[in-house]
């Protein structure tokens, strides 16, 4: 087991390949944490620049819904990301593949919503949404956000800029643009995108698309449309099918500009699922 002074850890909870998630407790204020290491004993720059970059970004937030980061410390050549311990599980653990009830769905997508528009508010951009970056503790149903890997500021995002996937459950929630095959720049549109997978996939169980390579994978994002969710759960209702479709449009241009702006369709949805009220498809932004 990893030693470390100033803190017990108890066990690996996570092997993301280039780091490892540990569950401990700091010693100095017997508190619960994640230390998140670097794995390589000799970490490239690019390495080491992104755990910096993660722990500044994360101070910068300081937000409820978004993991706090309590310290960035040198361990030899390595450095250690101290984070807070939350009590859930990811949303991928917590789904389990299953169709969940539209209702549920919508709620959940309105809260992951809120703070993505928080954080863009505050200039951001994730880069790498997806069920195993969102923490949710069923009782309370609170949710927190992690993986601030790729995470950058919107003033930073480049035209050159391309996503470094680190695995094909990267790639199934990547926005066309951040392929690198696409000569646009990457905002927070590319979150909305993501989101949108997500959307999709807690309602009907499965991504959008599947390929047995990443380079299929990638295309069929960039080419390809996105299936209709009634076809894998007839229960999706046809508004929600419309705020899908927009969300995932190949185009950023034609997504929703901001995650404020899609808010504002989900609550729509919701309160159409709640009440049972006719659809007005005029009640949707355009």
């Amino acid at each position: 087991m990893l030693g470390i002074d100033r803190y017990q850890i108890n066990e690996c909870i996570q092997d993301g390949g280039w780091y490892r998630l540990y569950r401990g407790e700091c010693m100095q204020h017997r508190r619960e944490v994640v230390v998140k290491y670097l794995a390589d004993s000799h970490p490239s720059p690019a390495m080491l620049a992104s755990f910096r970059s993660e722990h500044q970004i994360l101070q910068q937030l300081a937000m409820s819904a978004v993991i706090q980061a309590l310290a960035l410390e040198d361990h030899g050549r390595r450095l250690l990301l101290v984070r807070e311990y939350f009590p859930g599980k990811t949303l991928r653990a917590y789904a389990a593949g299953r169709m969940l009830p539209c209702q549920e769905v919508c709620r959940l997508v309105t809260l992951l919503a809120e703070t993505i528009a928080a954080i863009h508010e505050r200039d951001i951009v994730h880069g790498n949404l997806n069920p195993d970056n969102i923490l949710i503790d069923s009782e309370s149903y609170q949710l927190k956000l992690i993986g601030f890997s790729y995470a950058m500021a919107n003033s930073q995002c480049g035209n050159d800029t391309e996503h470094e996937v680190g695995s094909a459950r990267d790639i199934d929630y990547l926005a066309p643009e951040q392929s690198g095959r696409m000569n646009r720049g990457i905002d927070g549109r590319a979150d909305i995108y993501a989101l949108g997978v997500v959307f999709f996939e807690l309602l009907t169980g499965r991504a959008p698309f599947t390929s047995s390579d990443a380079i299929g994978l990638i295309h069929r994002h960039i080419a390809k449309n996105i299936p209709d969710p009634r076809k894998f759960n007839p229960d999706v209702p046809e508004i929600v099918v419309r705020v899908i479709s927009k969300m995932l449009a190949k185009d950023p241009s034609e997504r929703y500009a901001t995650a404020s702006e899609l808010l504002l369709d989900i609550n729509i949805c919701h309160q159409i699922l709640m009440t049972g009220e006719p659809v007005d498809r005029s009640s949707l932004t355009e």
